[in-house]
């Protein structure tokens, strides 16, 4: 009896609260981002408001944050985030979530001298695709900070480093993150995106997905999603619905271009 009630019921709790968000325009000068942020029952409501006008020439320090995370290193700015949790039916009401998905808006500074035309979504996927290799493969970054120190610790080691070759190769497998793959062009609610997925350990378990637009041609709009496990290997029971929810999500998010000539 007990299974035949479970059956009838839903196997996931959770997910973003569609019936309750609140919009939020952000005045970029040449264009106003405009976005729905559902309702945080883990935050709780309100607990960040984004600026409603910001100077990307010039934007406020207090805006301005360099990023942690090991993906870019872009110089950003935070408007706003937004969280919610998938958990499994009422049986296992008294046990940690599945996942807690994390919505964040950030408008990144391209980086260097480089302007990118907004007209041309194609530049901006190219633009990601070689910052992100550059970023993790370069000297200083992540991956290659794994191969220096691999070789920095086998060298102190007894014998010739060829000696040491599998053990060297063992650790830097180990430590390498994989780079964002995956990436697509997409059109929701009159704005292009490029989308694309990080899985930096393990193929089918994404860390994060991003969606990447044109503000102008040094500011670019990234709406990312990343998931915060709490069960593993669950992702048989939510990943599959988050990833619909998410396309759901990104229809509130769009851009709005002040004059033809800025609009990509």
């Amino acid at each position: 009896m007990r299974q035949l009630i479970q059956r009838s019921l839903p196997v996931l709790r959770g997910g973003p609260d569609f019936g309750d968000s609140s919009l939020y325009e952000v005045d970029c000068g040449t264009a106003t981002i405009e976005f729905l942020a559902t309702r945080s029952p883990i935050d709780g409501p309100g607990s960040k408001v984004p600026p409603t006008r910001v100077n990307l020439d010039s934007p406020p320090l207090e805006l301005l944050e360099k990023a942690s995370e090991s993906r870019t290193g872009h110089s950003r700015i935070v408007l706003n985030a937004a969280n919610w949790m998938y958990g499994g039916p009422w049986w296992r009401c008294g046990q940690e979530p599945y996942v807690v998905v994390t919505q964040t808006w950030k408008i990144e500074r391209v980086k260097g001298d480089l302007s990118l035309d907004t007209e041309n979504i194609e530049e901006l996927k190219e633009y990601l695709t070689q910052d992100y290799e550059a970023y993790f493969e370069s000297e200083g970054g992540p991956n290659a900070e794994v191969r220096r120190e691999a070789y920095e610790i086998f060298e102190k080691r007894n014998g010739p480093i060829e000696l040491h070759e599998r053990g060297i190769t063992a650790f830097i497998k180990s430590r390498t993150l994989t780079l964002p793959s995956d990436f697509k062009l997409k059109r929701i609610a009159e704005t292009d995106w490029v989308r694309f997925t990080w899985e930096p350990k393990f193929k089918g378990q994404p860390k994060a997905i991003f969606y990447c637009t044109m503000v102008n041609a040094k500011n670019i709009l990234t709406v990312g999603f990343s998931f915060v496990r709490r069960t593993p290997d669950s992702e048989t029971y939510w990943l599959k619905t988050a990833l619909k929810d998410i396309d759901r999500v990104m229809t509130g998010t769009r851009v709005k271009y002040r004059s033809l000539s800025a609009k990509p």
